[in-house]
């Protein structure tokens, strides 16, 4: 992935982040080395991601997607 369209991209979590309230949609930040900072757009709360995570396709999905709700 080249980093230089990264920055304000947007992106769709597949699997909760750790420490998150269930926030699904972020836009990329930040990049900082190996990581960015990415920033969920229903919270504004900032999460830092590594760019290698990113091209997971099982945990991450490039632009803004509806997914199901998790179970609760």
């Amino acid at each position: 992935m080249q980093r230089r369209f990264l920055l304000r991209s947007r992106w769709t979590a597949l699997v909760t982040l750790e420490h998150s309230e269930g926030e699904r949609h972020f836009e990329v930040k930040q990049l900082d080395h190996d990581d960015a900072i990415v920033r969920s757009v229903l919270t504004q709360r900032e999460y830092r991601v590594a760019i290698a995570a990113l091209e997971d396709p099982a945990a991450w999905a490039t632009g803004w997607l509806q997914l199901p709700r998790d179970p609760e």
